[in-house]
């Protein structure tokens, strides 16, 4: 049997607004209604709105883990109860003895990049803090021991 499955309508938002500019000129069929120029602590769509969200390279410009907070608050407000949140930033996992702590959850790298880096501690705090249950092994990629980017996929709760 051929099962129809309904058309994927996809999203967009950035604070960059060059990084959107470029996104609409490689995807010109992308609906400019569907991209947003905004910070992710301030997602303009209404609560329980997407299935699923890939946040990429993204999380790790907190300032602080509050801010960082912030932004997990409002990916979790849209996202449907029982959907999926896939999340890749960088992480101290792998570099611990190669980053400089700079304070507020900031580090600085071997690729001479300052940013917020996921620790266990922070790993075990989302997973106290927000409703959302980490349903794969989390998953770190050494980048030439110059910096780390970790794999999480949530589902946030029912």
């Amino acid at each position: 049997w051929l099962v129809q499955q309904p058309q994927l309508q996809c999203f967009a938002c950035d604070a960059s607004a060059e990084a959107l500019q470029v996104l609409q000129q490689q995807y010109p069929q992308l609906p400019h209604e569907r991209v947003a120029h905004t910070t992710l602590e301030n997602l303009p769509y209404p609560s329980h709105y997407f299935h699923h969200i890939i946040c990429s390279a993204v999380l790790h410009f907190a300032h602080n883990e509050a801010h960082f907070f912030a932004m997990m608050d409002q990916l979790c407000r849209v996202l449907l109860p029982g959907g999926s949140l896939f999340i890749r930033m960088a992480a101290i996992m792998g570099i611990e003895n190669k980053v400089v702590p700079l304070g507020n959850g900031r580090y600085h790298l071997p690729d001479e990049t300052d940013r917020f880096l996921l620790t266990p501690p922070l790993l075990q705090a989302i997973t106290t803090q927000m409703p959302l249950q980490l349903v794969a092994p989390l998953k770190t990629t050494n980048v030439a021991d110059l910096r780390c980017m970790s794999t999480l996929v949530y589902l946030k709760d029912a």
